[in-house]
Protein backbone atom coordinates (compact mmCIF):
# COMPACT_ATOMS: atom_id res chain seq x y z
CA UNK A 1 0.00 0.00 0.00
CA UNK A 2 1.81 3.67 -0.79
CA UNK A 3 1.76 6.06 1.65
CA UNK A 4 0.56 9.96 0.52
CA UNK A 5 4.30 10.87 1.43
CA UNK A 6 5.60 8.55 -1.38
CA UNK A 7 4.33 10.72 -3.68
CA UNK A 8 6.14 13.37 -5.56
CA UNK A 9 5.56 16.41 -3.81
CA UNK A 10 5.19 18.42 -7.01
CA UNK A 11 2.48 16.10 -8.13
CA UNK A 12 -1.34 16.53 -7.62
CA UNK A 13 -4.67 14.83 -8.63
CA UNK A 14 -4.98 14.77 -12.10
CA UNK A 15 -0.91 15.54 -12.65
CA UNK A 16 0.56 14.03 -15.61
CA UNK A 17 2.93 13.21 -13.39
CA UNK A 18 1.34 11.28 -10.68
CA UNK A 19 2.27 7.85 -12.60
CA UNK A 20 6.00 8.25 -12.77
CA UNK A 21 5.76 9.01 -9.41
CA UNK A 22 3.73 6.00 -8.52
CA UNK A 23 6.07 3.83 -9.67
CA UNK A 24 9.22 5.23 -8.00
CA UNK A 25 6.92 5.22 -4.85
CA UNK A 26 6.55 1.41 -5.90
CA UNK A 27 10.61 1.03 -6.81
CA UNK A 28 10.91 2.51 -2.49
CA UNK A 29 9.02 0.06 -1.61
CA UNK A 30 10.51 -3.27 -3.15
CA UNK A 31 13.75 -1.99 -2.08
CA UNK A 32 12.58 -1.70 1.39
CA UNK A 33 10.84 -4.98 1.57
CA UNK A 34 14.11 -6.64 -0.30
CA UNK A 35 15.94 -4.91 2.58
CA UNK A 36 13.89 -6.25 5.38
CA UNK A 37 13.56 -9.70 4.18
CA UNK A 38 17.72 -9.65 4.12
CA UNK A 39 18.06 -8.51 7.36
CA UNK A 40 15.42 -10.49 8.62
CA UNK A 41 17.44 -13.52 7.40
CA UNK A 42 20.29 -11.88 8.79
CA UNK A 43 19.12 -11.64 12.50
CA UNK A 44 21.57 -9.14 13.06
CA UNK A 45 22.48 -5.82 11.75
CA UNK A 46 23.88 -5.37 8.43
CA UNK A 47 26.09 -2.31 7.41
CA UNK A 48 23.76 -0.61 4.16
CA UNK A 49 26.44 -2.34 1.24
CA UNK A 50 26.41 -5.39 2.76
CA UNK A 51 22.31 -5.50 2.54
CA UNK A 52 22.49 -4.05 -1.11
CA UNK A 53 25.17 -7.25 -1.77
CA UNK A 54 23.20 -9.41 -0.52
CA UNK A 55 20.22 -8.06 -2.65
CA UNK A 56 21.74 -8.00 -5.78
CA UNK A 57 23.05 -12.01 -4.99
CA UNK A 58 19.44 -12.97 -4.20
CA UNK A 59 17.65 -11.47 -7.17
CA UNK A 60 15.45 -9.64 -4.55
CA UNK A 61 15.05 -7.02 -6.80
CA UNK A 62 14.57 -6.76 -10.84
CA UNK A 63 16.55 -5.11 -12.97
CA UNK A 64 16.64 -1.33 -14.31
CA UNK A 65 15.23 -0.05 -11.09
CA UNK A 66 15.50 3.32 -11.41
CA UNK A 67 15.69 4.17 -7.83
CA UNK A 68 18.79 2.66 -5.09
CA UNK A 69 18.50 1.39 -1.71
CA UNK A 70 21.33 4.31 -0.89
CA UNK A 71 18.33 6.90 -2.43
CA UNK A 72 15.22 5.13 -0.06
CA UNK A 73 17.57 4.81 2.92
CA UNK A 74 18.51 8.43 2.91
CA UNK A 75 14.54 9.76 2.29
CA UNK A 76 13.21 6.85 5.33
CA UNK A 77 16.00 8.93 7.72
CA UNK A 78 15.41 12.40 6.31
CA UNK A 79 11.69 11.69 6.70
CA UNK A 80 12.33 10.55 10.89
CA UNK A 81 15.07 13.27 11.52
CA UNK A 82 12.90 15.93 10.47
Amino acid sequence: MLKLSNICQKCSVGSVNVVPCLRMASEEGIWRNAAQTVLREANSPLHYLDIKRVILEKGLIRPGLQTTLESVLFKDVSRVST
